[in-house]
């Protein structure tokens, strides 16, 4: 995928629904150009109705993610065999990506506002505890994050007891408390995360938002791809950064670009 078609699908989505579910399958084709993922399986999980024992092994602690990462090994665990007891299956999980609701724009200073991480938010400390990778993105802006501890399966184990409470705000209300507590134990401390920013696309599309009410909004966009050859380094920088995550091993955080080169 070109620079000029991704930022093409961005504007375009803007224009006529701007939801992040838009963002799933261009995400999806962004990760299957890299050999690394070319042998796993890229799955969209963000549809929540019907979930079901065989699904409930893909929302871990706090949610579904909105796509998730396996091994072809990977297998939905039996219903009949209990959910938490096929833990067999949790060794094929790989990754996953949280894509968050589409740009907010600034409104008095007319620009996009920049996407933060969060690592205090239950929802993505529960995704990073359960699937160890995770992608954080709304499109533009872009972050990578892995566990360097390896959480201990005992903690995971503790999840099997929610399967014997009933009625959901008791089973929420126990999630929370796990992800809390796998939180203070394992994300609090700075060098159990990698967290590092691999992309920010932002100033890209801002060009485009600026000549978006033209009749032929892309005549020459091509040309000013070319010609913006240091700035549009940046999506060199997210592309090279996605190809480099290995899903089966573990990365350190100085092998991502931090920063465009010659810019």
């Amino acid at each position: 995928m070109t620079l000029e078609e991704y930022m093409r699908e961005l504007i375009l989505m803007s224009r006529q629904y701007g939801q992040e579910e838009e963002l799933y399958p261009l995400i999806n084709m962004l990760l299957r150009e890299n050999a690394k993922v070319g042998d796993l399986s890229v799955r969209d999980v963000h549809n929540k109705g019907s979930v079901g024992k065989r699904r409930a092994m893909l929302y871990g602690y706090s949610s579904f993610p909105d796509l998730a990462i396996f091994d072809e090994k990977y297998t939905c665990p039996i219903e009949e065999g209990g959910i938490y007891e096929e833990m067999s299956q949790f060794e094929y999980i790989r990754g996953c990506v949280e894509v968050k609701k589409w740009m907010k724009i600034d409104r008095k200073k007319n620009e996009i506002v920049k996407e933060e991480l969060k690592l205090n938010d239950l929802q993505l400390v529960g995704e990073l505890l359960w699937y160890g990778k995770v992608i954080y993105t709304n499109g533009l802006h872009w972050w990578y994050m892995e566990l360097n501890t390896p959480i201990d399966i005992s903690i995971i184990k503790k999840v099997e007891l929610l399967e014997k409470h009933r009625g959901r705000k008791r089973k929420e209300n126990m999630k929370t408390k796990i992800s809390k507590c796998c939180y203070e134990k394992y994300i609090q401390q700075e060098q159990n995360v990698i967290s590092v920013e691999i992309a920010d696309l932002r100033f890209i599309y801002q060009y485009i938002e600026d000549v978006k009410n033209s009749e032929t909004p892309w005549i020459g966009i091509d040309q000013w791809i070319k010609k913006e050859s240091i700035r549009t380094k940046e999506w060199d920088r997210l592309k090279n950064n996605l190809a480099k995550i290995d899903w089966r091993g573990q990365n350190k955080e100085d092998k991502f670009k931090t920063c465009p080169e010659n810019s």
